[in-house]
């Protein structure tokens, strides 16, 4: 038994170390079952299932772990246990659980659960999350500050985040490049390489550096075909920024096969990963003209819990429904903080603005705007049914309209599509595209 255990622990190692995470899931399992794992090896076995989606395996994996490291007083590393268990809940969109997994853990940990680094990562994400930025600089400045491991690059990718929604771009982008060079010049852990790659490109896109976006998705390019299996949430997140930066780059086609084929792998999942590929898919939808589509995607993306604007209001506007497009941006503006996303929802307003949308406090009424007042999916009365068909109509008549219409582009739009690196001709013709650049999320 235990020679067979041995062979099935070794050629486990082995996979991990090659990056093929699911086969080492079998083999750690095989093992496991002979006689149980150490917890250097639980540990691993536990990253292997997080990284291949098998998010349920991953938890209960990891609460093993966490017993193991308090049970012989490993107190640190038994908190960094307990940080990728929480995140792992989040990650399976259990934030009820995760919550109340970092109040348990406080309670078994009692006072060094204060000294960890990795535990306050939860804590400044909270205060990130809900306005309170200078408090999540703060505390992302100390880990950065004292830490040491793959603690360090994560804080700072998430601070140069923190600090690009602030408004502080430059700040906010020189915190990622810090990330980006711990990860290229002495690489990370397979739980951390998504996150960093992630969170570069996402900060680039926010603060329009689309030079240093495509450089750095290059990069997450290159790792991502090393890899023998990209499915499940955890890596597909990796995907959908390199389909967002494929459109950018003008390669719909191949932007559209990418986004998806990651929401056919994220069938049967749930949670914002899934919202954000399925925003993704009705941007690039949009963008192609392929109104129904879109549509059906952003429905999609709302029923995970991701916002739906500025993309939704866009396509309303290209549909010729006016008001639908002025409700849901002017929602969106009074939920939103972040500066970057309020410029994109600005940019939307000022699009709306040039087809006679009306000024916050008009109602100009009229069919399709009433069970769309929000600016989501929500209603299904006869009034939801005769805006759609509204829209149906405006729709025909919007395309005929433009096949005719030759328009100039304003300095302003020529002015951001070249810093975007876009090709713009005079007297293109305006398509339902016109509004520019789908939202960086």
């Amino acid at each position: 038994m235990e020679a067979v255990a041995t062979a099935h622990l070794a050629r486990a190692r082995e996979l991990h170390r090659a990056s093929r995470w699911e086969e080492a899931c079998a083999e750690y399992a095989a093992a496991d079952a002979e006689e149980p794992l150490a917890v250097e090896d639980l540990e691993a076995f536990a990253e292997a299932a997080q990284v291949s989606a098998r998010g349920d395996e991953a938890v209960a994996l990891l609460h093993r772990v966490f017993d193991l490291r308090v049970s012989a007083n490993e107190l640190d590393d038994a908190a960094q246990a307990a940080f990728w268990l929480w995140w792992a809940l989040l990650n399976n969109n259990e934030v009820v659980q995760a919550s109340g997994w970092l109040k348990q853990t406080s309670r078994t940990l009692g006072p060094d659960m204060a000294t960890s680094l990795w535990l306050k990562i939860p804590e400044a994400m909270f205060h990130g999350t809900t306005g309170n930025r200078s408090r999540a600089d703060e505390l992302l400045r100390a880990i950065v500050d004292e830490g040491q491991g793959e603690v360090v690059p994560w804080a700072l990718s998430m601070w140069g985040q923190t600090l690009i929604d602030e408004g502080r771009l430059q700040d906010g982008l020189d915190r990622l490049e810090e990330a980006m060079a711990i990860l290229l010049n002495h690489g990370l852990s397979p739980r951390v390489t998504p996150w960093i790659y992630c969170a570069a490109v996402r900060g680039c896109c926010l603060a329009r550096d689309f030079a240093r976006a495509r450089a750095w998705t290059r990069s997450m390019t290159r790792w991502l075909d090393s890899l023998s299996s990209l499915g499940g949430a955890y890596l597909g997140n990796c995907r959908i920024y390199r389909s967002r930066l494929m459109l950018l780059n003008g390669a719909w086609p191949d932007a559209l096969d990418e986004i998806a084929a990651v929401c056919t792998d994220l069938d049967g999942y749930d949670g914002w990963v899934c919202g954000h590929a399925y925003y993704q898919l009705g941007e690039v939808r949009r963008l192609r003209g392929e109104w129904d589509a879109a549509e059906d995607a952003y429905r999609r993306a709302a029923e995970h819990g991701c916002p739906t604007q500025p993309g939704l209001a866009l396509l309303r506007l290209a549909e010729g429904d006016l008001d639908a497009a002025s409700a849901g941006v002017r929602r969106a503006l009074t939920e939103v903080t972040a500066k970057p996303d309020r410029l994109d929802l600005l940019k939307a307003a000022v699009e709306g603005r040039g087809h006679h949308l009306p000024r916050a406090g008009e109602d100009r009424g009229g069919p399709g705007c009433r069970g769309r007042v929000r600016g989501d999916h929500g209603g299904s009365d006869d009034a939801c049914h005769r805006g759609r068909d509204v829209r149906r109509q405006r729709r025909a008549g919007a395309l005929r309209g433009r096949s005719r219409k030759r328009v100039a582009t304003p300095p302003a739009s020529r002015r951001y599509l070249a810093g975007a690196g876009c090709p713009v001709r005079e007297g293109q013709t305006e398509r339902p595209d016109r509004a520019g650049l789908p939202r960086a999320r």
